[in-house]
Parts: structure tokens; C-alpha cells; sequence
């Protein structure tokens, strides 16, 4: 499993090298999508990223939800700049200060993200490798007399390493959908659009700590068999089909709406210190994409908000685990006219 992730972050690399010499970029019908790729185009933007972790189990009853475990990443917000021009971006960001006494409460996360994403005729291929250690658990019906000063069960130790390569086909048979022009900023959508989307996912995720999955807190009725569960390793694929609309007012404002869902092959291996490690291969229909955003996109200023979550589900036997990816956040900038060469 470290094999595969060690490939896939330099398989990041790789993409990166092949696309940039590759001449395929789209090319869209002028009255439904301007082009600013000639311009330089500067933004600013704030946004918040976490890694959120639900274990459920459905063998003991459980009206109190004491069994439920809800793992998250403690986030700050992010501020950075960045600046397109032709087939060129670069951005820059920094964590905003803790509030006071967050961290006591929440402890803190480390995280670690390395990113590339290419558009090219009707293809965009994304690709990360992303980390986070230290999550708590948000769920409080297991910590008695509960204030808003009191620290959260933590988990220092938790792990969840993720390398993904996402590509996504649309159909716009009519060249008169941009996605770009909804989540970048070097183009524009003009007139209404939609495309029908095909996602395609490879993936390698674990999931570990050494000092176990299930807290000691948890009532010991519940996951029993589960008790010593100290890591999840899986490598998949998914196939999801999907949706993708631009909805365009004064060829200004914009909203966009992709939403898709569909099946994905896994193989998991299972570590626990009671049982040994298992290992099975599993098909479900449990992988999804949600992308939103909405703003103002003007010939020269733009600003506008965004979400994108990234989700799957595992199942084994009478445990539950629910990952999930949430990326929210601003963006405004400007594109400055270059002068022309002479």
C-alpha cells in the first residue's frame, strides 16, 4: 500500500509533464464561453479544507448514539493568492491564527496536500496526494456535563493518507459548456449550459493508529470483534456518471450544480491486533462527487463561492466507515489586458 501511494504521488508528477506540452486544449463556441487565457489573472481567496471520519456499527442497539464515532480534522481557515496566465497557475496559501483555546479542545491536525489538475479537450484530470494526523471526535454523548470549554475525545495518532487520480470526461458535444468557467478563472460562461459527466477514480487510502480506531471511551458493548482495530488499507476504482449545469443570468451570474454517484471496486485489508488481518475484495455502490458554486464572473472582475466534497463508504460486516473530503471557500480577482506584441 505504500508502494501504491509512493506511485501515485509521483504519478502527480508525471501527468504533469505530459500535459504540459500537450496541445489539446479545448476549444469552445465564442457565443456561450469567453476565453481569458490571454490575460494575466490575479485572485485572492479564503477557504477551509477538512477531513471528516464517521464509524457507525449496527450489531448492539444504540439509542444514546454513544457507539457513533465521528473523527474530524481540526481546520483552520486559509488565505492565499494566485495568479493564471495562459496554461500557466501558480497560488500561494497560509493558515490564519488559531482562535484561542481551539486547539486545546480539538487538538491539532497536520496536514500535507500536493495537487495538479489539467483541462484539455473534453477531459480535466485531478490528482492529489493528501495527509492528515490528529482528528477528535466530535460526537460529545460519551463526555458527561458537555460546555463549550470542555476538550473533545482525541485521537493524536490518527492517520488517514489518501492519492487520487480523478478524470472526468464531458460530453458538451456542442463545445458550449465550460466547467472551468465555474471553479477557475480564465473563462466565462455566457449563455446557460450543461454536460452530461463521466468520472472515472483510482485510488489508495489508509486509514491507521497506533493507538487503535476505537477509543477506549466508546461503551465496551459496542464493536466487539473491532475492539483492537488499529488500520484500514484499500486501493479502488469507481465509475461515476454525472451531471454538470451552468445556469447564467447577464451573462454574469452564475451558478453551477455537478452531482454524480455510482459504483467502485475495492480491495481492503483489515489490521487487527485481536484477529489478525483480513483481507476482501468488495463491489458497492458507495462512490460520489457534489461540486457547487455560485458569484459574479464579469469580463475583468470576478468573485465567487465554491464547495467540492469527495466521499465513499465502506461496509464490513456490522462496522460503517464514511469518509469524506470538504473543500468550501471565496475567490475574487481580476484579469489585467497584457499589451500586445508589436
Amino acid at each position: 500500500m505504500n508502494a501504491l501511494l509512493y506511485c501515485i504521488r509521483q504519478g502527480l508528477l508525471v501527468i504533469g509533464l505530459c500535459c504540459a506540452g500537450n496541445g489539446l486544449w479545448a476549444q469552445y463556441d465564442s457565443s456561450y464561453v469567453a476565453d481569458y487565457r490571454g490575460r494575466l489573472v490575479v485572485s485572492l481567496f479564503q477557504f477551509a479544507r477538512f477531513q471528516q471520519l464517521d464509524i457507525t456499527q449496527s450489531l448492539v442497539g444504540d439509542t444514546l448514539g454513544q457507539s457513533i464515532i465521528q473523527y474530524k480534522s481540526s481546520s483552520r481557515l486559509m488565505n492565499g493568492i494566485g495568479v493564471d496566465w495562459d496554461k500557466i497557475s501558480f497560488s500561494l496559501s497560509w493558515r490564519t491564527p488559531a482562535e484561542k483555546g481551539l486547539e486545546d479542545r480539538t487538538g491539532r491536525s497536520a496536514a500535507r496536500n500536493l495537487a495538479l489538475s489539467f483541462n484539455l479537450k473534453r477531459w480535466r484530470i485531478e490528482s492529489f496526494y493528501r495527509m492528515y494526523k490528529g482528528f477528535y471526535d466530535q460526537n460529545i454523548s460519551t463526555i458527561p456535563d458537555f460546555t463549550v470549554e470542555t476538550p473533545y475525545h482525541q485521537n493524536p495518532e490518527l492517520l488517514v493518507r489518501t492519492g487520487k487520480i480523478k478524470a472526468m470526461y464531458f460530453r458538451n458535444k456542442k463545445k458550449h459548456f465550460s466547467y472551468a468557467a465555474a471553479y477557475a478563472n480564465t473563462q466565462r460562461q455566457l449563455k446557460s449550459a450543461s454536460s452530461f459527466v463521466l468520472i472515472i477514480d483510482g485510488y489508495a487510502q489508509e486509514i491507521g493508529s497506533s493507538a487503535g480506531l476505537i477509543g477506549d471511551y466508546i461503551p465496551e458493548q459496542y464493536y466487539q470483534g473491532y475492539r483492537n482495530l488499529h488500520s484500514i488499507k484499500l486501493a479502488g476504482i469507481a465509475v461515476v456518471p454525472a451531471v454538470s449545469v451552468n445556469l447564467v443570468i447577464f451573462k454574469r451570474i452564475f451558478a453551477n450544480g455537478t452531482l454524480g454517484i455510482g459504483p467502485q471496486l475495492q480491495y481492503r485489508k483489515l489490521n487487527d491486533v485481536s484477529n489478525g488481518v483480513r483481507r476482501e475484495l468488495k463491489m458497492h455502490f458507495t462512490s460520489g462527487d457534489a461540486r457547487f458554486s455560485f458569484g459574479y464572473n464579469g469580463a475583468n472582475f470576478f468573485i465567487y463561492s465554491w464547495f467540492t466534497g469527495d466521499f465513499d463508504v465502506f461496509k464490513f460486516n456490522d462496522i460503517q466507515v464514511n469518509r469524506q473530503l470538504i473543500n468550501s471557500g471565496v475567490t475574487l480577482g481580476y484579469r489585467f489586458k497584457l499589451p500586445e506584441n508589436r
